[in-house]
């Protein structure tokens, strides 16, 4: 505590050494002081250097140069894919009737179907499964990263890790119809869905400039706090994926079933896509800030990212994904 204290005295003490001061005297005259003299003990001579004496190193302001050191970073993060797949036919899945979307049809389902085209999970039908809960989009990333720096006014991370995946592809058929008891037809909806569960392994390098801040060391402590921007190019390995292809009833959940007796029914699961782009790369920035204290250090960041491959051989699908990165960690 006594170390922290002293480290705020010594920064207060800087910047009212190395800013300008504006007094104000009586009411109408204004004089600019360039420095400001203190009454040092005795023990202080006149050319005593306040600045080389406390500081072994400071930079501060814009684009400041930090000190060299190294640390890793780990970080566990949910994140979010905004999914680029409007019409597209695929044959690494069964055909359907319309062709496939993103997961619109859930995200937006207000827009894209009546509500009683997604009644709760108890209306759903007597037998219960995890089918027949609504499914949702996900993405998860677990990553260690490796800082470096130096006396550059930039410096380097290189990430790696594990990210967990899944994505929705879905199809409406409105042609279908049946007979009512009554013998009259009656048009009705499906919804086919193609739950796609991926793991990744992934690399990135990344730059990053600081924008604005201080890196500071003292005799007894060293301090970091910066806002800063970067730029990374991140590869990806999809090495495992598991695939799940149903058709659900939309609109007839009480007059119709399928012969399972429920109003979903599986066409496929599989564990493999045959026209799946396994490596893909992904442009990734963003913003965000980076503090250390006595070889603790933390990263808050926001980002977003570019694909520049197609998930799918045959079709064009790509995920754009954007969220909020939390890293921490320590020096060595």
């Amino acid at each position: 505590m006594k170390n922290i204290l002293k480290l705020i005295v010594l920064v207060v003490c800087f910047l009212m050494l190395t800013k300008s001061v504006v007094v104000a005297q009586n009411s109408n005259e204004i004089v600019r002081m360039d420095t400001i003299v203190f009454d040092f003990p005795e023990e202080f001579p006149e050319d005593f250097d306040f600045k080389a004496e406390f500081f072994q190193y400071i930079s501060s302001g814009w684009f400041p140069t930090p000190f060299p050191k190294q640390a890793l970073l780990f970080g566990i993060n949910d994140y979010s894919n905004v999914e680029e797949v409007r019409n597209i036919r695929s044959n690494g899945f069964k055909q359907t009737t319309s062709p496939l979307q993103g997961n619109i049809l859930f995200r937006d389902r207000h827009r894209a179907f009546p509500d009683e085209y997604f009644e709760t999970v108890e209306s759903f039908s007597e037998v219960k499964t995890p089918d027949q809960v609504v499914p949702f989009a996900s993405a998860s990333e677990y990553s260690i990263d490796y800082l470096l720096q130096g006396y550059v006014p930039a410096f380097l991370q290189f990430k790696a890790g594990y990210r967990a995946v899944r994505s929705l592809l879905t199809s409406v058929d409105t042609t279908r119809s049946y007979l009512t008891i009554s013998g009259n037809k009656k048009n009705f909806s499906e919804i086919t869905t193609i739950d796609v569960f991926e793991r990744r392994f992934f690399f990135a390098p990344k730059v990053v400039i600081p924008l604005y801040g201080l890196y500071m060391i003292t005799e007894d402590q060293s301090l970091s706090s910066v806002y800063y921007i970067f730029g990374s190019y991140d590869m990806e390995y999809a090495y495992s994926i598991d695939v799940h292809q149903y058709v659900q009833l939309a609109d007839v959940k009480q007059e119709l079933r399928y012969e399972n007796g429920t109003d979903i029914q599986t066409i496929e699961r599989k564990s493999s896509i045959s026209t799946l782009n396994k490596f893909r790369t992904t442009y990734q920035t963003g913003g965000g800030v980076d503090f250390s204290i006595d070889g603790f250090h933390v990263q808050f960041e926001l980002f977003a990212g570019y694909p520049t491959r197609s998930i799918l051989t045959d079709a064009s699908w790509r995920q754009f994904p954007w969220g909020l990165r939390f890293l921490f960690g320590g020096e060595f």
